[in-house]
């Protein structure tokens, strides 16, 4: 099975493929097809679009979606992101597991400080989309 990420937004994103800094990560942000438009009701955001990438695991493609995030959010806006199996796009989100970044505070989660200049790595060594996980970023 294919583990999908859905990313959201309060205004349109830009589509296509996307690096980071260091040109190892690379993710993609398209268009939602609509065999995937119920997964829109997890989300409090009217844009919705797929991203993919191996976010399911820390690693560069999670610092290239944190970098795209960066360059495409305006600051003081949240960004949503769903993640869950192919075909179980109607199942619940697992309430339990819904988690907050914010950028701006540098802070992941609840417990973790950032470091100011050494974030995107942080995140990219540390973090990682669950199933039915709804998580919550804010710049």
């Amino acid at each position: 099975m294919t583990l999908h990420h859905f990313i959201a937004a309060d205004q349109e994103l830009p589509l296509g493929s996307f690096q980071d800094q260091t040109k190892e990560g690379l993710i993609s942000i398209a268009e939602l097809d609509q065999g995937y438009e119920m997964v829109k009701t997890k989300f409090s955001k009217p844009f919705v679009y797929e991203a993919t990438g191996c976010l399911h695991r820390p690693g560069n493609d999670i610092r290239a979606l944190f970098s795209y995030i960066n360059s495409n959010m305006p600051e003081g806006e949240d960004i949503e992101v769903y993640s869950c199996w192919d075909g179980e796009e109607d199942r619940e989100k697992d309430d339990r597991l819904d988690f907050f970044i914010d950028i701006n505070a540098l802070q992941l989660g609840k417990h973790v400080k950032l470091d100011k200049k050494k974030y995107m790595d942080e995140i990219a060594g540390m973090f990682y989309f669950e199933e039915r996980q709804l998580v919550k970023i804010r710049k």
